[in-house]
Order: C-alpha cells, then sequence, then structure tokens
C-alpha cells in the first residue's frame, strides 16, 4: 500500500523502489516475519529491487550496543548503497 500510495502522490506508477533487507539484529520468529516481508515485496510488486542485504553483509562488530549502527557499520552501509 505504501509504495503504491507514493507512486500515485508522485504521479510516477513504475517509480522504481529499493528494498533494504535487513532485520532486527536480534532474530526471533516474530522478526523473521520483517524479512520475509520484504522478500515479497521484491517479488511481488513490480518495479522493486534489491537494495543492500545489511543481514548478510554487516557483523555484530558494526553494531556497537548491537542494534544501532556505529561508525564503520554506517560507512559500511554507505558502501552497500553506493555499489
Amino acid at each position: 500500500f505504501v509504495i503504491s500510495q507514493i507512486r500515485s502522490d508522485a504521479g510516477m506508477l513504475t517509480l522504481p523502489v529499493l528494498v533494504n533487507r535487513q532485520t532486527p539484529f536480534v532474530q526471533t520468529d516474530p522478526q523473521r516475519h520483517v524479512r520475509r516481508a520484504q522478500e515479497r515485496v521484491l517479488s511481488d510488486v513490480p518495479y522493486c529491487f534489491a537494495g543492500p542485504d545489511y543481514d548478510a553483509d554487516l557483523t555484530p562488530d558494526d553494531r556497537p550496543d548491537a542494534i544501532h549502527l556505529g561508525k564503520a557499520g554506517m560507512t559500511k552501509a554507505a558502501e552497500l548503497w553506493a555499489n
């Protein structure tokens, strides 16, 4: 719904959307639903494309408080987006 509304508001029904794959850092079953929803958007919503996969490309060291990205994590995330 959100993607459709943004596209409608912008008057660009094929506006590309990049979807970052990331689940809450501590993996529990309810949080895995977040990842499944991100993957479903990529497979079911036209003109949506995969952005970085933080789950695969970032490490615990990138999150010094186990939640937020630290300086090294932000740098790594920026490089993922740039690539």
